[in-house]
C-alpha cells in the first residue's frame, strides 16, 4: 500500500483491527481505533487496505450522494459506472473515500 493514496480520515486496518488516519507523520501514520480516540503510530509496512465489501458499503451513511452507480463485481472488486460508458475499479474503502471525497467534496460518512 502507498502512503500516497491515503489521507487524513481514510480507513486502514493493521493486525490489531480497523483504525481512521488521524494525522501524518514523517516516519507514517498517526492512526486511532474506528471505535475510540487512543492515538498511535504504527509501522507503514504494519498498515493495510480495507477490502471493500457489501457490508462496508452498507456502513457508508451518505453514499447516495455519489453521482455515480456502484457495481458489483467480481469478489476481489467493485466498479463505478462513468458517465462516458467506462468504468472504474474499486478495491479498497479508502480508495472509495477518495473518490467521493473528489466528486461530492465531502467526507464519506461511515458508521461502525
Amino acid at each position: 500500500m502507498k502512503a500516497t493514496e491515503l489521507r487524513i480520515g481514510n480507513y486502514v486496518q493493521t493486525n490489531q483491527g480497523v483504525f481512521k488516519i488521524t494525522g501524518i507523520q514523517n516516519e507514517g501514520f498517526l492512526i486511532c481505533p474506528f471505535l475510540t480516540n487512543e492515538s498511535f503510530s504504527p509501522k507503514k509496512k504494519e498498515i493495510e487496505p480495507i477490502p471493500l465489501t457489501i457490508e462496508w458499503l452498507s456502513k457508508c451513511k451518505n453514499l447516495y450522494q455519489f453521482p455515480f452507480e456502484i457495481l458489483g463485481g467480481d469478489k476481489r472488486a467493485f466498479y463505478i459506472n462513468c458517465e462516458n460508458g467506462s468504468y472504474c475499479q474499486i478495491e479498497y474503502v479508502h480508495q472509495l473515500q477518495n473518490i467521493f471525497f473528489c466528486f461530492v467534496w465531502q467526507e464519506l460518512q461511515i458508521i461502525p
